[in-house]
């Protein structure tokens, strides 16, 4: 997944884990078929994006974010 022109710091993949909050970076995370989004790293969710067929964090990886 591509974001451009958001982000904070150096970004986190999360897995299942909770956000950190306060860490000024941005993170992502897994819920059920959900990806959520902490583009400015106060760790509240700023984007959901779900995906058909997503059942597990472990199906996705620091590598399958891009912030530019």
């Amino acid at each position: 997944m591509r974001f451009e022109g958001l982000g904070v710091g150096t970004f986190v993949y999360r897995g299942a884990s909770a956000f950190t909050g306060g860490s000024d970076n941005s993170e992502a995370r897994v819920s059920g078929n959900q990806v959520l989004v902490d583009a400015n790293g106060d760790g509240v969710t700023d984007i959901t994006i779900t995906l058909t067929g997503l059942t597990s964090a472990n199906q996705l990886g620091a590598d399958d974010f891009l912030f530019v």
